[in-house]
Parts: structure tokens; C-alpha cells; sequence
């Protein structure tokens, strides 16, 4: 009986210590536990023909979604320069947001501050007319303090309200 007390003792010792050796490579802390992401920068093709360039990061789940600095190019039907958008600034989670430059297909530029892919913040707005507006954006609108002037600098300040 003494051997096979002796031998479950060892066993028990055994998986305690196994035991004890898991739980310290068990991370203590909320953050540790999270699947670390991984940054890159890399050049991406779509189907649709879409090409994104820069910063990515990889989720939990397996998906890049941008983030950081990259451009964006939205090609035209027939792969010309004329008529092609594209944005170049910052990412988060695969929005645009922070500071970045927009060119659209008909020539506006919008170049200022964007949260979840809207202008939003300061920013200046140039259309191809010539007129430009520059001042606060709320959710893709002019929305606060800001100056509208036209193509011959005849301006309009003030607070603006949904666009």
C-alpha cells in the first residue's frame, strides 16, 4: 500500500507542478490576454480594382483592416488619371480618420480632419468652381465657425448649420 501511495503522491506532485507552470503562463491581466495585433504595411489589390497602400494591422478574427498612415486610389472605367479618387492620410480600423486629403472624381479637394470616414473638425474644402469654404465640419457638414468665399474671394464668416 505504501507503493502505491507513493506513486499517487508522485503523480499528484507531478500535475501540481504542471499545474502551478500553466498558471504562470497565464497572462494576469485583462490587456495580455488580447490577441496582440500585427502592424505591417503592405499593397493591396481588390477585386474591384481598388488599391490601398501602407500601414495595416491583423485583428483576432484573421482580418488586415488599415490603419496608420496609407493612400487609398479608386480607379476610373478606364484606368486613367482623370477622374480618379483617391485619399491619402491617416486610418483606424479601417476608417478614414485623423488628418488626410481627399481628391474627388470631379476635382473637389477636401483636405482637413475625418472620424469614421466623414469630414469632421477643421477643414478646407476646394471646389473646382474656384469657390472654397474653410472652418468646422460635423459629419460630412459645415457645421460651426467658418468662411465660405467665392471664386472671386467675395466671402461669406459666420456659423454655418447643417451644411
Amino acid at each position: 500500500m505504501s507503493k502505491v501511495t507513493k506513486k499517487s503522491n508522485a503523480k499528484s506532485k507531478g500535475k501540481g507542478k504542471q499545474k502551478q507552470a500553466a498558471k504562470e503562463k497565464e497572462p494576469t491581466d485583462e490587456k495580455t490576454k488580447e490577441f496582440p495585433e500585427i502592424i505591417g504595411f503592405g499593397k493591396f489589390e481588390f477585386q474591384n480594382k481598388i488599391v490601398y497602400i501602407g500601414s495595416y494591422k491583423q485583428l483576432k478574427d484573421g482580418r488586415k483592416v488599415r490603419d496608420g498612415y496609407g493612400k487609398i486610389i479608386h480607379p476610373t472605367n478606364d484606368n486613367s488619371d482623370y477622374g480618379r479618387e483617391y485619399y491619402e492620410g491617416e486610418w483606424k480600423d479601417d476608417k478614414m480618420c485623423g488628418f488626410g486629403i481627399y481628391h474627388y472624381s470631379n476635382g473637389d479637394v477636401y483636405e482637413g480632419e475625418w472620424l469614421d470616414d466623414m469630414h469632421h473638425g477643421f477643414g478646407k474644402y476646394f471646389f473646382t468652381d474656384g469657390n472654397r469654404y474653410e472652418g468646422e465640419w460635423k459629419f460630412h457638414k459645415m457645421e460651426g465657425t467658418g468662411k465660405y468665399l467665392d471664386m472671386n474671394n467675395l466671402g461669406w464668416g459666420g456659423e454655418f448649420r447643417n451644411g
